[in-house]
């Protein structure tokens, strides 16, 4: 019997050339007298096939003899993705089909396996995995490459520890993702499930928030908002200004003046003379940058008076400009 491995050569087998007339039967080969020649045939599954030889001498005397003919099919692995996406700190199987026999490449150590079909991939950035699959025959061997795309998680920001006063409404801010989800929505009065929900709060709380980027993958983080009983301390006293242009402090900003809806600023020059006045200071885009009437003033003390809410913070403001 011949067994045919794929690339095998031909195989010619031989009677006796004692008889006068020779028959080959059963067979993709081809016969020739006493010779008959076998060769590998493409075949998708064990396939076996039977050859006949009937020899006859011209007295009448024949020769019958039977062989099989065995080919194997080659190797036809496919991997069910040659590109995969995870993000970073997950794990993914790798699926390969239609092989005897696995030896996977892995040269970082983050497969759970290197000699199955399906071993599990770990890796902590963008890999390619190779893996050599033999077929039924030793030397029938096909090497497939798996490409494991690892993204980076969110890098997720839920903003400052802030504090506020108790039930005043406050908009949280996030940022790193398409799709925001926030705990404690006890205390959330609207958008819970946007990257700036509104809240109203009577005691110290925690918030954090879930969000997902484009790639599907998923970072987290925290916010503690405390209550201030005491609104006055929450807005920061002022005392020098520096409108240079120098892209810093151009600008009169009050930090934590935008818990506050009603909200009055007025100047004062030394001599007492109005310079500045803004009813909703803050409340818009419109800052005071040391001008009066678009004219810039001169390097000097001034004093202002800022009043929110029912309280009032009056302090001098030194103005420089060099």
């Amino acid at each position: 019997d011949i067994d045919f491995c794929p690339n095998d050569p031909d195989v010619t087998v031989t009677v006796p050339a004692v008889f006068d007339s020779y028959v080959w039967t059963g067979g993709s080969g081809s016969g020739n007298n006493e010779n008959y020649t076998a060769a590998y045939q493409e075949v998708n599954s064990v396939t076996t096939e039977t050859v006949t030889f009937v020899g006859m001498t011209s007295e009448g005397c024949e020769v019958s003899q039977s062989f099989d003919v065995t080919f194997q099919p080659r190797v036809m692995a496919v991997a069910a993705n040659e590109a995969i996406e995870i993000c970073l700190g997950d794990s993914v199987p790798l699926e390969v089909t239609s092989g005897f026999n696995y030896e996977w490449e892995d040269p970082s150590g983050t497969l759970s396996t290197t000699i199955s079909a399906n071993p599990v991939a770990t890796p902590s950035e963008t890999t390619t995995y190779t893996v050599l699959v033999t077929g039924a025959c030793p030397d029938d061997i096909v090497p497939i490459d798996i490409l494991v795309i690892v993204n980076d998680l969110p890098t997720v920001d839920a903003g400052e520890d802030r504090e506020v006063l108790p039930d005043a409404e406050f908009t949280l801010e996030a940022t790193g993702g398409v799709s925001y989800s926030w705990d404690n929505t006890d205390v959330i009065l609207e958008g819970a499930s946007t990257s700036t929900p509104t809240i109203a709060i009577t005691e110290a709380t925690t918030f954090t928030v879930t969000v997902v980027d484009n790639n599907g993958c998923v970072g987290t983080d925290e916010i503690s908002i405390s209550v201030n009983m005491d609104p006055g301390s929450i807005v920061k006293t002022i005392t020098m200004f520096t409108p240079n242009q120098d892209g810093f402090n151009d600008e009169l900003e009050f930090e934590g003046l935008e818990q506050f809806e009603r909200i009055n600023l007025t100047v004062f020059s030394r001599w007492g003379n109005v310079v500045y006045e803004k009813r909703g200071y803050q409340r818009d885009a419109d800052r005071w940058d040391g001008t009066r009437n678009g004219d810039p003033l001169p390097a000097d003390t001034y004093y202002y008076i800022l009043e929110f809410d029912g309280f009032e913070i009056k302090s001098s403001l030194t103005l420089l400009r060099d």
